[in-house]
């Protein structure tokens, strides 16, 4: 792939979006990638979540925020490698760079 994208990326309720792909020493903590935003999985939402998500005192659970232009800031990396085999790949956490304040340190630390 010519991206490095390994799968599509995945919408999350309140933890970001997440990305696999190749290992990339440009990609670091706090850096810029860019998705193409028709790539990402969205998250899908039964009738019933939708239902008493408008309602008083519901969950604050929501869907991960995507940004226009497609702009992400990477906020966890784990790296997966095997000196035997192809595994070389990163799973990254991600955040829409209009909204830095949104994903949780909870989030952030329990990684990919």
């Amino acid at each position: 792939a010519q991206t490095g994208l390994i799968g599509m990326p995945e919408q999350t309720i309140n933890g970001g979006i997440n990305v696999k792909c190749l290992i990339n020493p440009n990609i670091q903590l706090d850096t810029l990638i860019r998705l193409d935003n028709k790539s990402i999985n969205l998250v899908g939402l039964s009738n019933q979540e939708i239902a008493t998500g408008s309602t008083a005192g519901a969950s604050l659970q929501q869907p991960a925020v995507l940004d226009m232009d497609g702009d992400y800031i990477v906020k966890n990396i784990a790296y997966y490698g095997d000196t035997r085999g192809n595994a070389w790949y990163q799973d990254m956490i991600c955040i829409a760079k209009g909204g830095a304040g949104l994903l949780s340190q909870s989030t952030i630390r329990a990684g990919a």
